[in-house]
């Protein structure tokens, strides 16, 4: 999937785009040709600190419309259901009409400890990078749950690597 969004992207005039998440050098080093600007937002930094969740639509909502994609990376393991709900919301509240949203998860029995980033490299494979300064709740949940929690969205296609990550890819209607 990761190969698909950028795919796209690539073809939007001035594509601005959103990464939540832990900040990945790999990830951003293997985006920047695609786009014409990237924002990044480390939000696994701010729940370390106590920072909720609803601080990304306080810090982004005068923005409104504003993005042509946006990654979450692994985020959504790290929250309540209602703090989904209140991501989701934000998303789609930031992404332009049409634009995509690429959340990214683990599968179940996937060992989540230490705290990984998704690294994305050259070939678009997702891969795990160890985060162990991050110590953060984890809450699994299975594919339906993550689909219906993103309900504004239209499911576009969904992807599970080798390594127990999953990707799903969704577009604001």
């Amino acid at each position: 999937m990761m190969q698909t969004y950028v795919s796209w992207l690539s073809r939007q005039p001035g594509a601005r785009v959103l990464d939540i998440g832990p900040v990945c050098d790999v990830t951003i080093n293997t985006l920047l040709p695609h786009v014409k600007k990237l924002y990044l937002y480390d939000m696994f930094l701010r729940l370390g600190r106590g920072v909720e969740i609803r601080s990304l639509a306080d810090n982004f909502i005068h923005l409104h419309a504003f993005f042509y994609g946006i990654q979450v990376w692994d985020l959504v393991d790290h929250c309540s259901n209602d703090e989904v709900s209140a991501l989701a919301d934000t998303c789609h509240a930031l992404l332009k009409p049409g634009g995509a949203l690429l959340v990214t998860s683990y599968d179940e029995g996937v060992a989540h400890d230490p705290c990984n980033a998704f690294a994305v490299f050259e070939d678009f494979q997702v891969t795990l990078k160890p985060q162990r300064h991050l110590n953060l709740r984890y809450t699994h949940r299975q594919n339906q749950k993550l689909i219906d929690a993103m309900k504004q969205f239209t499911l576009f296609n969904s992807y599970k690597y080798q390594c127990g990550v999953r990707e799903f890819y969704f577009r604001k209607r």
